[in-house]
């Protein structure tokens, strides 16, 4: 337990918690690389990537950084998420690193995006601030187009007709299906979704988080 402790990892806290030791935090920053910054800053098919997220033209975004991505060297893969994050093109470091096993850089694996809508409607609706960017986390890795097969829509992924009910509860503002992939109109419908499930199951976040998906 006393060597597995050590790891910044799931099963490294658990056995932390086993040995009664002190999680191993060891969040990391991104250190700038001038050289593989500079090539990915020329890169034209990134060049491309991010016009198109710029035009909230997000499937062609993803193409032509995922081709893109695919041909960079790991140092400018790097440097190349990096970047998106600072352009608020948060998701593409999420997966990225997701895929490459890199845990470290705890910022922009778990990035606090949105950050002043998400605490103002986390606080109208009366809950932890840090179980709604959980939430977002944990259901689109925020995206804000994703869109489920059971359809549910937009960063915290509320089906129309929940969003519609919630909205007509609250009086929080909802224009159909399509609004749903607003930030402005999801997140203060998905914190208070949060809210009303907080007090059916008795204030309980771990049973909300589970009705939440269901």
């Amino acid at each position: 337990y006393t060597s597995l402790a050590q790891q910044a990892t799931f099963y490294g806290f658990l056995a932390a918690d086993q040995a009664n030791l002190p999680y191993s935090i060891c969040p990391q920053t991104l250190a700038t690389d001038p050289a593989a910054l500079q090539q990915v800053e020329t890169d034209a098919g990134l060049t491309r990537a991010f016009e198109f997220f710029a035009l909230d033209m997000l499937p062609n975004a993803r193409r032509e950084w995922n081709r893109a991505f695919a041909n960079l060297a790991p140092a400018q893969q790097l440097q190349a998420v990096s970047l998106a994050s600072s352009r608020g093109w948060v998701d593409r470091a999420v997966f990225a690193f997701g895929k490459s096993g890199d845990l470290q850089y705890y910022a922009l694996r778990f990035p606090l995006a949105d950050k002043d809508r998400v605490i103002t409607s986390s606080r109208n609706a009366g809950i932890d601030p840090a179980w709604a960017f959980a939430i977002i986390r944990a259901e689109t890795a925020w995206q804000t187009d994703a869109q489920s097969g059971a359809d549910a829509r937009g960063l915290m992924q509320l089906l129309p007709g929940t969003a519609k009910l919630v909205a007509r509860r609250s009086g929080l503002p909802y224009d159909g299906a399509m609004s749903l992939y607003d930030p402005a109109i999801n997140i203060p419908l998905g914190t208070q979704y949060l809210a009303n499930l907080a007090v059916r199951f008795d204030g309980s976040p771990w049973l909300a988080s589970a009705a939440y998906n269901e």
